[in-house]
């Protein structure tokens, strides 16, 4: 769930902060677990992507289908694969306090579908482009109070 989930009046985009729009629920994986695991838990949740953790929850990569096809294109073996081996481990993050225009701009500069938000070093959640686009719908729905 959205902070954004609750309100209940009109809000302009720009007023909006990094943790009033990312969504908390994260699934994550970690680095020793096979690339058949992580292709499973992308596929069961429906998700393109996911951080991955180490034991302090701080995000040390992120593996997305698209690394886990190359070992499939490549004739790797996805079950003999670690996911260590084959995530991204150059990942930019955003703050809990970061505006919406700064999210914004690592999704558009960097290409990405998602951006993780990090608060002393760890997870706190993800935003993605499909969030910012509800964001956008929700500020300008209308809203009417029963008298």
């Amino acid at each position: 769930m959205r902070d954004i989930d609750y309100s209940t009046a009109p809000f302009q985009l720009s007023d909006l902060q990094a943790w009033q729009v990312m969504e908390e629920s994260v699934d994550t994986c970690k680095a020793s677990i096979s690339c058949r695991d992580a292709s499973e838990l992308l596929i069961v949740r429906g998700r393109g992507c996911m951080p991955v953790v180490d034991d302090l929850n701080s995000v040390i990569g992120f593996i997305s289908e698209y690394d886990l096809l190359q070992i499939v294109k490549s004739h790797g073996d996805l079950e003999s694969e670690q996911v260590g081996d084959h995530m991204i481990t150059d990942v930019v993050s955003v703050s809990r306090e970061s505006s919406i225009a700064d999210v914004l701009g690592v999704l558009e500069d960097k290409h990405y579908l998602r951006v993780p938000v990090i608060s002393d070093g760890k997870l706190q959640g993800l935003i993605s482009r499909r969030d910012v686009l509800y964001a956008t719908l929700k500020g300008k729905a209308k809203y009417y109070k029963i008298p």
